[in-house]
């Protein structure tokens, strides 16, 4: 089924209106996007450039795969509060619900179980077919750390011809660099369908546990699945239109995130509920309720 073109400035601008309306949400997000700023520098470790020089490549990539597990796991106990912050916003955009839900309730028993589910898959699933573009950007990684080993052992040196020993040494990386960057463009390829394919799950997630409906993690995984037929390109030109805010961010060190978070965030309810309205118009099948939000709501 052909879909319409969704205006994905207008989606935008209705998500700046939606904040306008809700300016309470940026103090939903601010503890999450606090303790991720947080973390982000206690997990910085030392400068292991000398360390990986003196590895091989596979040596190399289990240790940076080793030095990851613990970031992954404060990263998945994070998502919870970014979910906890979600649902908050959602409910007080809403005309009904729960109103003292804060973002710490997700961790109550009747949310949190199906909220780590839900996630937990959705991970496991996201991580198998991003697994040859992760390993591809541990490649690269220790490749990128020779080559800057090589680098300052050749600082002294005033001229580098292709015949001396530091040339000869990054020649030899180049087909590993080659190798390495060929199987992150088909990692990519193969795991954005994927990623995009399940990025309704959040939302989902929340309609069916505040109408009580939630009946188990793969039938809201099926439904993000189905729901996204034919918008994924949709959702991945919303994402690249964030991306400025997603650089700025890298540059003030997540400090742009008090503000990002809950903007992108907010891009993407107002993203669902205009997939749902195009569904419903569409065809009668897609006729359901999404996360409700006020009268006033931009959608209206």
């Amino acid at each position: 089924m052909k879909e319409d073109i969704m205006n994905i400035k207008l989606v935008r601008a209705q998500a700046r209106q939606l904040q306008l309306q809700h300016p309470k949400v940026f103090s939903y997000f601010a503890l999450p996007t606090f303790l991720t700023i947080l973390a982000s520098y206690m997990l910085t470790g030392t400068d292991i450039t000398e360390t990986l020089a003196h590895m091989e490549l596979r040596e190399g990539i289990l240790f940076l795969l080793s030095r990851q597990i613990f970031p992954a796991i404060v990263g998945f106990i994070l998502s919870f509060l970014y979910l906890g912050a979600t649902f908050r916003f959602l409910i007080s955009a809403s005309s009904k619900g729960e109103k003292n839900f804060g973002i710490f309730t997700i961790f109550q028993s009747q949310y949190f179980t199906p909220a780590f589910l839900t996630l937990f898959i959705k991970q496991v699933i996201l991580s198998l077919w991003g697994s040859l573009l992760y390993v591809s950007q541990l490649l690269l990684t220790v490749v990128s750390y020779h080559v800057l080993a090589i680098n300052e052992s050749s600082s002294t040196t005033s001229t580098l011809r292709a015949d001396t020993p530091e040339v000869q040494a990054i020649l030899k990386l180049a087909p590993t660099m080659t190798t390495g960057l060929l199987m992150a463009l088909v990692g990519l390829l193969l795991f954005l369908p994927f990623y995009y394919q399940y990025s309704l799950v959040e939302l989902i997630l929340y309609s069916r546990l505040m109408t009580g409906t939630y009946d188990g993690p793969m039938s809201i995984l099926r439904q993000s699945k189905e729901e996204m037929k034919g918008f994924k390109s949709h959702r991945l030109v919303l994402d690249l239109s964030l991306l400025g805010w997603q650089i700025l961010s890298f540059f003030t060190l997540g400090m742009a995130n008090f503000y990002v978070k809950p903007y992108a965030t907010s891009c993407q309810i107002i993203f669902y509920h205009t997939l749902l309205q195009k569904r419903m118009q569409a065809d009668s099948r897609f006729q359901q309720k999404a996360p409700d939000l006020p009268k006033s709501n931009p959608l209206d």
